[in-house]
């Protein structure tokens, strides 16, 4: 009975300690575990702060039947980006354009005061029209508009502040009701200072109707060159649109009134772009352009079916047909073929 007792005692205590020292052991994993993770989430703040590197690429192939026709291959944009949000209220961005001569395209500080109030200074978008604000590898064409390229500076940007906001927000939509962004600039293109004394003042109002329909308008009063009393320096320009963003159908128009140095001129367009599969979308566009309604016969229409094929987020390929035809008689109709791939990162 002694001896049974004593292994019964023996045994108990083996595994009393077997017990213990799993305990132990099962503490000390945990408080491996609890230190590691501290020290992950650390990093993870760290590396949150670190500047984001990003860039993109366009390769483009164009053909004409003009009278100086055009048949060549180019680089058109390649752009490297560094951009980054220290902190919840700050976020900043460099984007720099390698293609043909090296330029600083955007270099900007954006302060995050209130959901209603926002402050970004340097050199940014102009806040103009629908189309300007949007990224080259999110439009449905080649080329934007007709419009854009021929009122807005290069790259359509400019140096300046800007404040924007927006009110009401919509829990459906995720966005609010309405937006605003209003901008004081040089008026002088990018990279470079003013030519003048005065300041261009651009801005643009959104209503966000529901979850896929948007309207806006857009407004830009500037001066032009050397302001003297006795010259008509004033560049006003005026543009209304809507843009309807569905899962299927992407719908944009806008139409533009512009008055520089006295001379009225007008443009519009209207697309449409339908998704196939996630991958593939035809497109179609209809772009006018008036530079001088005084002067007859000085328009241009232009027709364009274009598709994009976009297996993954990282790369694209867009083809472009478009037809040119123009308000003098004189002029022939000319036809445009545009090809470009583009990757990004």
């Amino acid at each position: 009975m002694k001896t049974k007792g004593l292994i019964i005692a023996l045994f108990a205590m083996f595994a009393t300690s077997t017990t213990f020292a799993q305990t132990t052991q099962t503490g000390v994993l945990e408080e491996r575990i609890a230190k590691l993770e501290e020290s992950n989430s650390k990093w993870s703040k760290i590396v949150e702060k670190l500047p984001t590197i990003s860039g993109y690429t366009f390769i483009r192939y164009q053909y004409n039947d003009a009278a100086s026709q055009t048949n060549t291959f180019d680089i058109r944009r390649a752009r490297l980006s560094l951009s980054g949000k220290p902190a919840k209220w700050f976020e900043y961005k460099i984007q720099l354009e390698f293609a043909s001569s090296p330029k600083i395209m955007d270099a900007y500080a954006k302060f995050k005061i209130d959901p209603m109030f926002n402050v970004q200074v340097g050199q940014m978008k102009i806040p103009f029209s629908i189309e300007n604000p949007l990224s080259p590898t999110s439009l449905e064409f080649i080329d934007n508009a007709k419009f854009i390229g021929a009122y807005l500076p290069t790259g359509g940007r400019d140096i300046g502040l800007q404040v924007s906001g927006g009110f009401f927000p919509q829990e459906k939509s995720g966005k609010d009701l309405i937006e605003y962004t209003v901008a004081v600039m040089n008026g002088n293109e990018i990279n470079k200072k003013d030519d003048n004394t005065a300041k261009d003042f651009s801005g643009n109002l959104k209503f966000n109707i529901c979850k896929n329909l948007m309207l806006q308008y857009s407004l830009y009063e500037g001066k032009m060159g050397e302001i003297h009393h006795d010259a008509n320096n004033h560049k006003s320009m005026h543009g209304a649109g809507a843009w309807y963003n569905g899962d299927k159908f992407n719908i944009r128009s806008e139409y533009y009134h512009v008055d520089f140095q006295g001379i009225k001129g007008q443009s519009c367009y209207a697309q449409v772009a339908y998704n196939i599969k996630s991958k593939v979308y035809p497109a179609f566009r209809f772009d006018y352009i008036d530079h001088d309604l005084d002067l007859h016969n000085n328009s241009e229409f232009d027709y364009s079916v274009g598709i994009n094929y976009v297996p993954a987020k990282f790369v694209g390929l867009q083809v472009n047909y478009t037809c040119k035809t123009f308000g003098d008689p004189s002029k022939h109709t000319v036809n445009n073929i545009a090809a470009q791939c583009f990757f990004k990162f």
